[in-house]
């Protein structure tokens, strides 16, 4: 017997199911970001649907190395550890701007889940645009995402913008 190849719908769908499960997303979640990306007339869909994606904060906390997945920031993030400007956040999916800081919270600084931080942020390598002092578990973000220097490189943006506008 022959085995079929996969239809163009299939491959899309697997990489909108790989996105959502990297990123740690809900299906309206990304739904909202590709349809946001969708009505940009501006920019490049691609660009701004990962740009958008990776300013959330449970993946800047992620990215810095503050944790070791994305699934264990969300859950610092909703338990309160860390703040954005001096406010506490307790919101996974805040969104975050140029010019904001970042820092674990000083009641959190002795929890546990803070405790070797420093050392391991020395070894890790923020992104280009976050500025990072190892010391206060501070974080600046300088600037935006960069798309061509994206680390997740096996994800194809464009396929899931496609399968979304199919729907």
């Amino acid at each position: 017997m022959w085995k079929k190849g996969k239809t163009e719908y299939g491959t899309s769908l697997l990489e909108k199911q790989k996105m959502r499960y990297t990123y740690n997303l809900s299906e309206r979640q990304l739904a909202n970001y590709v349809n946001k990306a969708r009505a940009q007339k501006s920019k490049n869909p691609m660009h701004y649907l990962f740009g958008s994606i990776e300013k959330r904060l449970d993946n800047i906390i992620y990215r810095i190395g503050f944790v070791p997945t994305r699934q264990f920031a969300r859950q610092v993030i909703s338990h309160g550890h860390i703040t954005v400007n001096g406010r506490r956040i307790t919101i996974p999916s805040y969104v975050v701007k140029k010019g904001d800081h970042i820092q674990v919270r000083e009641g959190s600084k002795g929890n546990a889940i803070f405790r070797n931080v420093a050392e391991k942020l020395q070894q890790e390598k923020a992104p280009l645009w976050v500025s990072l002092d190892d010391h206060t578990l501070a974080t600046k973000i300088t600037g935006e995402p960069d798309f061509d220097t994206r680390p997740e490189a096996y994800l194809d943006f464009n396929s899931v913008i496609e399968f979304y506008s199919r729907i």
